[in-house]
């Protein structure tokens, strides 16, 4: 004589008849579900599919931050000044290996304390060693590049499963936003006297 064992997907089919489950059939799916581990996972809410959308499509947000290599590329190859002005470019190299590249680099470091902690070392990308030309260059090409604000907004807050996650993951995005500005800034020159004219003319008029 032979038997026939009910597995907890034959439960979940059981529980649903032609008018749809009903409260013994939701209850019964659950059960199932718990004995197989196959609970779904939970839908988003809508606040994290709203920010993840609004994030996702803001340019600044979702490119990834200028790389230590692209600044020295900029500086040495770069169209900001004609080939014959071999004084400005000479300065302009100066700049970035004694301000920008400095800058560029502590503020990336910033950044990447502080998400670490939250899970977000493996989205930095690996340097590029050996594909750059120079000695500086190829210095620069070997640091680990920053991955964009907006999967450290994703990787931070939208996907924390719980509140308080979201809150540090908050402080998260505001230091590493911080830090990209930082780097921005310090890229070159022009920007840097315009933050220095901006911060000059709020302590003298405020």
């Amino acid at each position: 004589m032979t038997t026939m064992r009910e597995s907890p997907e034959s439960l979940i089919d059981a529980s649903v008849g032609d008018g749809g489950p009903t409260a013994d059939g939701h209850r019964a799916q659950a059960r199932a579900r718990e004995a197989t581990g196959l609970e779904s996972p939970a839908a988003p809410d809508r606040w994290t599919v709203a920010l993840r959308h609004r994030v996702a499509g803001w340019t600044p947000v979702a490119q990834p931050p200028a790389t230590p290599p692209a600044l020295v590329r900029y500086a040495t190859r770069g169209a900001w000044c004609a080939d014959y002005a071999v004084g400005w470019r000479r300065a302009g190299v100066a700049y970035v290996l004694l301000v920008g590249l400095p800058v560029t680099a502590v503020a990336y470091g910033l950044a990447r304390l502080v998400q670490t902690p939250a899970g977000l070392g493996p989205v930095w990308l690996p340097g590029e060693v050996g594909v750059a030309a120079g000695r500086v260059e190829r210095w620069a090409a070997a640091l680990p590049h920053p991955p964009p604000l907006a999967d450290v907004t994703a990787g931070a807050v939208t996907d924390a499963p719980t509140t308080h996650r979201r809150l540090a993951g908050c402080l998260v995005v505001a230091v590493s936003a911080a830090a990209y500005a930082m780097a921005w800034t310090a890229a070159r020159p022009g920007r840097l006297l315009a933050a220095a004219t901006l911060l000059s003319m709020l302590w003298i008029f405020v």
